[in-house]
């Protein structure tokens, strides 16, 4: 251990008066030669620098993705706490470099240095204590051992308090007056007070969020509104807190492994604050027994709540038209969707479109326009048409697709749309319409959900047929009359095509029976039967309605079929406006019309507690019924009811007004004795739905049912033929192929589906060239006659003007095969289900789509690329100017500063380009930059 006795300078004996250093102190010169280095400060060394240092480097290289989400998510707070953590080796090292020198400079930066590595030091020991006595780990370890890891970085942190408290102490007693050493003391505690104030103020606001959002999720409901309150505070930014946590817990921080809650209580709390649920791919794609659900071998969490993303800037619609052909008779149209874009913006871009499909609507068509030329994508399995997909975009070609989403939405994309250029895509549809009575059908229109460009613009209707239609938004008009086919025309406002309610009401004979059609994929015929069934009244029907924010628009219409219903059965009313886990009280019609005319409409409210409710209550009388109307519900409530023994069990019937987004059997998981709910089909605006639906319960009525299925042998009836029996045999292909997806038969479903060319969960469409796949790939087997029968069908119907692709039913175990307009054959192989894969340089791997929408965001490419070029550059610098610096090192005697200089600069340029890349990662996971 060195003393240092040398007296020799006056100012080190400081003010006589004061007994504090001098006020130019900081301005002498006090370097002494340097003093022998003893075992303790050796010790202090590999404690206080060598120690902290090189765990910090290990945790940075096996924690490098926490920590790019941490700087992402709190980008000052996490700064500032990454100073603190970096500054306990370089702390410590400058301390007892000038403690080895004698070099007393600067004393109140050097004192606050002391004191911040003690303080740091000290702040993560007491945490990592408190987190190995309560046991306290993140979730999503990805297999990280959490108790060893905090209890060696406890250790760490010990040893390096322990050498900071020595230098500490060191540098006081360095001073030979007692003032001094007082004053000396007093700049290193205001050092540890810093450090104190840095770690709280940048925790401050997360801390506040925890603390809500834990007392958010107690029992007690005053704290939990208050909380909820709080929560709501714009400065807090709770929303986006909660969203990160679901996402990667890890990245919460200190408040977050200190104060977090769990990920199923975060998404439930999510769910209260914003009405709608966080929902991921294993939600939304669960099996729900409707056949709906999308087949993927995973997903990524980060992208679960984005499908578009953002509007890029430049990129409008400049057209829209929807024409087709309806026969209200075999009750099939046929409608295809028309997009012209222009983009205006300085870059080229990926226009993205999410569409709602018509009820038991399929897409059999999509088409890009290319240089004027049209081009029909290629419906495959999803593996290869997802692949080649990627792959051309990644090489900036211009290919196009269409996904299945789930729910009846399709996600529709197209690159690149070129700047200062217009481009045209359309997407062909086969709907079915909804028989409301024996002389009228309806059909609802396809909807524009969410675009990445601006619309604002009208969009132009053309439908033939031989029916009368009405639709008073568009103003429908017929412009001629000839061969019993009219041509109606009108427009609708770019807010109707977004909005569910609008629909056709076509007129039609009055008439019920079997229609056949010959079916063109797969051999025999398609057969479509209309019955005409009684209606059966319910003695006793007990109605949930949703409190939620979503809705409150539709308050006026509840009310008035809740006086219309309570005419025509006994009705009671459970109102799911609360929070709490205990379910609502039973109201009268009346009573539940006053309180929701006087309710707030705020949050979301779970509705598990009042549907159970509901089940008892219904279940009391025989032939009772349960009518639930809600909004977004969680994806899966946790909380386990105990249901009492029913004297019968009641018909459940669902009205969703979520936009089709509520999956109630994942909803109801963990009470399989409610249900099964009997979705409430929606197609005209709320009013007329629920009309509809209780038209059923007047006595005497009746209502129909309409089924289609497939036999071999030509059943009775009359035969349809032309584009209508290709429309009903694709719709009928559609029911087969939702069929083998309920019976888990995934392969026999991608046959059906790529047989009859329509995009399905299993199946997906691309506009791409051969070489995408390499010419090992091509294979495909092709039958030109009966394609060419199938076009000869398709034309001969005079309500039409639309063909369908149709294709040998011995090409159900490979793909489509189109011509490019150079007479290039495109192909796609393959009937495996899969992941999007990777593309070029992405440090990515996007994996599957769903309805909310885990897919591929490509605003960051211009991004990525400049980026790749600066790290590049980063590491070659790097590593050329650390190599400089270890020869210079040797040179000049084996420089021990400069050779750890030269191996710093060199791992710093190669750990660059992996650091970018993990934050673009992270930027683009977490859809920062959408």
């Amino acid at each position: 251990m060195f003393t240092l006795e040398d007296t020799s300078n006056d100012s080190r004996q400081g003010n006589a008066a004061t007994m504090e250093p001098p006020d130019n102190y900081d301005e002498q010169s006090t370097t002494k030669p340097p003093q022998k280095v003893t075992y303790a400060d050796s010790a202090a060394f590999m404690g206080g620098v060598g120690l902290p240092a090189g765990t910090i480097i290990l945790t940075t290289l096996f924690c490098l993705r926490m920590g790019a989400e941490m700087m992402l998510r709190h980008p000052v707070e996490t700064l500032l706490q990454y100073a603190l953590v970096a500054g306990i080796p370089l702390g410590n090292y400058v301390v007892w470099k000038r403690l080895r020198q004698q070099n007393f400079s600067n004393v109140i930066r050097i004192g606050l240095v002391s004191g911040l590595t003690v303080g740091t030091s000290a702040l993560i020991t007491v945490i990592c204590l408190i987190a190995g006595i309560t046991g306290i780990q993140p979730e999503s370890g990805n297999g990280v051992d959490y108790p060893v890891s905090i209890s060696c970085c406890g250790a760490v942190a010990a040893t390096s308090l322990l050498a900071s408290l020595y230098l500490m102490r060191k540098l006081c007693r360095s001073w030979e007056t007692q003032g001094a050493r007082n004053s000396q003391f007093v700049y290193s505690l205001a050092g540890i007070l810093l450090s104190l104030f840095v770690v709280g103020a940048s925790e401050g606001r997360q801390t506040v969020v925890k603390l809500a959002e834990r007392a958010a999720m107690t029992e007690d409901t005053v704290q939990r509104a208050s909380a909820l309150n709080i929560l709501h505070l714009p400065l807090l930014d709770a929303t986006t807190e909660l969203r990160r946590d679901i996402a990667d817990p890890r990245s919460g921080g200190l408040s977050g492994m200190m104060l977090g809650i769990p990920t199923t209580a975060s998404r439930q709390l999510y769910f209260n604050l914003t009405a709608r649920p966080y929902e991921s791919i294993a939600d939304l794609g669960a099996d729900d027994g409707t056949g709906d659900q999308v087949f993927s071998n995973s997903y990524d969490q980060f992208l679960a709540s984005q499908v578009i993303g953002e509007v890029v800037p430049g990129l409008s619609l400049k057209r829209s038209q929807i024409r087709g052909a309806i026969n209200s008779r075999t009750l099939t149209s046929n409608l295809e969707w028309t997009f012209v874009l222009k983009n205006k913006g300085a870059t080229y871009s990926e226009a993205r479109a999410e569409i709602a499909l018509p009820p038991g609507a399929v897409v059999s068509k999509l088409t890009l326009w290319q240089e004027g030329r049209p081009q029909d994508a290629l419906i495959t399995a999803n593996r290869p048409a997802n692949t080649a997909y990627s792959k051309a975009l990644s090489e900036n070609q211009n290919p196009a697709a269409v996904r299945y989403l789930g729910k009846g939405r399709v996600l529709l994309q197209c690159f690149p749309v070129t700047q200062g250029k217009e481009i045209k895509v359309s997407a062909t549809m086969v709907a079915p319409l909804k028989l409301d009575s024996q002389s009228q059908a309806s059909l609802a229109l396809p909807r524009l959900v969410a675009s990445n460009f601006t619309t604002g613009i009208s969009h132009d209707l053309h439908f033939l047929t031989d029916a009368n239609l009405t639709l008073a938004a568009a103003k429908l008009h017929s412009v001629n009359n000839a061969d019993k086919a009219r041509l109606y025309v009108g427009s609708i406002k770019d807010q109707e095509a977004k909005n569910t309610g609008l629909s056709l009401v076509a007129s039609r004979p009055a008439e019920t029976g079997t229609i056949s059609s010959h079916n063109t994929f797969a051999g025999g015929y398609t057969v479509q039967t209309i019955k005409e069934i009684p209606n059966t009244v319910p003695k006793n029907l007990v109605v949930v309605i949703d409190g939620s924010k979503g809705m409150k628009d539709f308050k006026g219409e509840i009310s008035d079929m809740l006086s219309k219903v309570e005419k025509l059965t006994p009705t009671s009313v459970l109102l799911a406006d609360s929070d709490s886990t205990e379910a609502p009280e039973e109201l009268s019609v009346s009573a539940a019309i006053k309180q929701l005319n006087n309710s707030s409409f705020d949050g979301g409210h779970d509705n598990l507690p009042a549907v159970v409710k509901a089940a008892e209550l219904a279940g009391q009388q025989n032939d009772s019924a349960v009518l639930w109307i809600h909004g977004p519900q969680p994806a899966l409530n946790e909380e386990i009811y105990i249901t009492s023994q029913a004297a019968s069990k009641p018909s459940f019937y669902d009205m969703a007004l979520d936009d089709g987004w509520t999956n109630t059997s994942n909803f109801l998981k963990n009470h399989q004795d409610i249900g099964p709910m009997i979705p409430i089909a929606r197609t005209g605006k709320l009013n007329e739905d629920i009309n509809r639906f209780i038209a059923q319960w007047q006595p005497g009525g009746h209502h129909y049912s309409v089924q289609i299925t497939a036999q071999a042998t030509k059943p009775e009836g009359s035969e349809i033929a032309g584009q209508d029996a290709l429309d009903l045999s694709i719709l009928g292909a559609a029911q087969a192929c939702k069929q083998y997806i309920i019976d888990n038969n995934k392969q026999d479903a991608t046959q059906v589906a790529i047989a009859s060319h329509i995009v399905s969960p299993v199946t997906a469409g691309a506009v791409v060239s051969t070489h995408d796949l390499g010419a090992d790939n091509v294979s495909y087997s092709h039958s030109a006659a009966h394609a060419t029968a199938a076009d000869k069908a398709a034309s001969t119907d005079s309500l039409s003007g639309f063909t369908n692709s149709a294709l040998d039913p011995q090409e159900t175990a490979v793909a489509s095969v189109t011509t490019s307009p150079g007479g290039q054959r495109q192909i796609l192989v393959g009937t495996t289900s899969g992941t999007i894969g990777i593309q070029s340089a992405d440090a990515t791997i996007v994996q599957g789509v769903n309805t909310c929408g885990t897919v591929r965001v490509n605003n960051l490419a211009n991004l990525e690329a400049g980026l790749n070029i600066i790290a590049n550059l980063a590491e070659l610098t790097g590593i050329i100017l650390g190599g400089f610096t270890i020869v210079d090192g040797f040179i000049k005697g084996r420089n021990v500063k400069r050779l750890v200089y030269g191996v710093s600069l060199i791992l710093l340029g190669l750990a660059t380009p992996g650091m970018i890349n993990w934050l673009v990662a992270s930027a683009r996971d977490s859809a920062l930059f959408n």
